[in-house]
This record gives C-alpha cells, sequence and structure tokens, in this order.
C-alpha cells in the first residue's frame, strides 16, 4: 500500500494547506448533502474527461463506432452542462452557485484547458477521424484538464469539509478515492487503446502501469480501509458493490497486465475492454452514489 498512502497523503497535505474564504455564508444555504454530491459531481468529471478521449480513441480505431460515439457526444455534453452548474449553480441539479473564492477560481482554471480541448473534440466529433499526431494532442489536453479537475475536487472536498460538521475530511477524501475509481477506469481504457494503435506507446505502457496500480490499491483501501486515510467499506451494500467492482474487474485487469508487460493487444482484446470496463464504471458509480449518502463515520 505505500504508492498509494503516498498518493492520498499527499493529496491530505495539499486539501490542508487550501484557504476557504467565503465561510458561514455558504453554510447556512449549502447541506453536507449537496456538498457531498458537488464532491461527486466533480470527481465525476474527471471520469468525463477520460471517457471523452477513451471513446474518441476507440471510434478512431473502429471499436464498436456507433456506441463509442454515442458515449463520446454523451460525456462531452454532460461535462459541459455539469460543469456550468457547478460554477453557475443549477435548480434541476440542486446545486447553488458556487461561493467559495477557492472553488471558484479552481473551475475558472479547468475553463482554460476546456475551452481547448471542447474544440477538439467538437471538430473530432464531426470527422470522426484523427491522424496520431492529433491524437497525441487530443490525449495531451485530456490530461490537462484531468490535471485542473483533480485540483478542483480536491479545493471542493477541502471547503465544504472545513464547514460542515457532518462532512469531516477522511468521508470527503474517501469520496473522492472512490469518485477517481471511475475515472481510472477510462484513463486505463484510454491509455489501453493509444497502446494498440501505436501512439506514443511506451509512454502510454508506463502511464497504464501506474493507472492500473492505483485503481488495485484503491478498490482495496476502499474495502478495507486504511486509517486516518480512507474509511472503510462503511455500509454492508457499498461492500457489496466494491466486491461486484472486483469481480468485473477481472477480465480487464488481465488484459491490462498483458499490455503493461509488453504482450501484443489483439483487434479483439480492444473490443473487449470497450464493453468490459464499462461494467466496472456503472458499478463503481453505483458505490459512489451511496457514499454521498453517508453521514459521518460509520464502522471507521
Amino acid at each position: 500500500m505505500t504508492g498509494l498512502t503516498k498518493t492520498i497523503a499527499l493529496t491530505l497535505a495539499a486539501l490542508s494547506g487550501l484557504v476557504s474564504f467565503s465561510g458561514d455564508a455558504i453554510a447556512k444555504d449549502v447541506t453536507a448533502e449537496e456538498a457531498a454530491m458537488r464532491v461527486n459531481i466533480a470527481g465525476r468529471q474527471r471520469m468525463l474527461s477520460q471517457r471523452i478521449a477513451m471513446s474518441s480513441c476507440f471510434v478512431n480505431a473502429g471499436v464498436f463506432i456507433d456506441d463509442n460515439l454515442d458515449r463520446l457526444t454523451s460525456a462531452f455534453e454532460e461535462f459541459s452542462t455539469m460543469h456550468r452548474g457547478l460554477l453557475h449553480g443549477d435548480e434541476s441539479l440542486g446545486l447553488h452557485k458556487e461561493g467559495y473564492r477557492s472553488v471558484v477560481e479552481a473551475l475558472n482554471a479547468v475553463d482554460q484547458q476546456w475551452s481547448v480541448y471542447s474544440d477538439l473534440v467538437a471538430t473530432f466529433i464531426t470527422v470522426q477521424r484523427m491522424t496520431p499526431e492529433a491524437m497525441v494532442s487530443f490525449n495531451q489536453s485530456s490530461v490537462n484538464v484531468l490535471t485542473d479537475m483533480n485540483i478542483a475536487v480536491g479545493t471542493i472536498a477541502s471547503s465544504y469539509s472545513a464547514d460542515l460538521e457532518n462532512l469531516p475530511q477522511i468521508l470527503a477524501v474517501t469520496i473522492d478515492f472512490a469518485g477517481r475509481q471511475r475515472m481510472l477506469t477510462q484513463k486505463m481504457a484510454k491509455e489501453y487503446c493509444l497502446i494498440s494503435v501505436g501512439v506514443n506507446v511506451e509512454e502510454n505502457r508506463e502511464a497504464l502501469a501506474q493507472s492500473h496500480e492505483m485503481f488495485t490499491l484503491t478498490l482495496q483501501a476502499l474495502k478495507d480501509g486504511i486509517p486516518n486515510l480512507i474509511t472503510a467499506a462503511p455500509t454492508p451494500e457499498i461492500l457489496a458493490i466494491l466486491n461486484d467492482v472486483e469481480r468485473l474487474w477481472g477480465t480487464p485487469d488481465a488484459l491490462f497486465q498483458k499490455a503493461i508487460a509488453g504482450e501484443p493487444i489483439m483487434p479483439q482484446d480492444r473490443h473487449t475492454i470497450s464493453q468490459e470496463i464499462d461494467l466496472v464504471l456503472r458499478r463503481m458509480n453505483d458505490a459512489v452514489k451511496l457514499y454521498e449518502s453517508v453521514d459521518g463515520l460509520p464502522n471507521f
């Protein structure tokens, strides 16, 4: 658990250094339930940034073109809608306008990267074809959005947990890392696809190895907990879902490990990953939704 523990410790250190600016005015309007939902939505934005890139790569590679084009279009539209909601509020989503200056600044930073990425995505949706060079730029843009979105998630978790007693930091961080699992499923599938089509093979193989290790270690940590860092599965329902995730993870896990080891990727393997990784994603999303309703730290 050394690598994961270090990552969580760095996350906590970063969160502890973040400053909230608007204090009680926000706490009066935003409940712990909405705060947890904000962490979930922002975490889902990380996933969507990678789902867009993954689906684009699969479309470009001729893998379930119609299905992946639908995934791409839906993810693109959802990211745009949720980003506006987090910043400006959205009554239909149950979101108030964001009031913490630190969160607004973090989301504005995402805006700058998203404006570049969204232009690339819109162009690809129209032409549905990229050169290998364009795929490199497209992937880098997805990583840029992900990097700034990670900061935004941490800022949201830190700001709201500081002001709301029934959203303690350890629970906010646990929701953050559970949500990060969704992103990692899409990031791994993206990296696998890029390897399979010969784009920056060694760089993406290394990235896949890191993503794979983080997903595997975090899944175990969510089930068992890490003292003072991540709370163990707080309800039997969440534990049952995490066990389902572990079972569904078996097939993608084996294919990812082969790719990490340098074994050739067969065309059918890409189809398998495209199908199976969504099963993992959906079940992991079920778990994150349940984490939103956890009150305090049961079983910790």
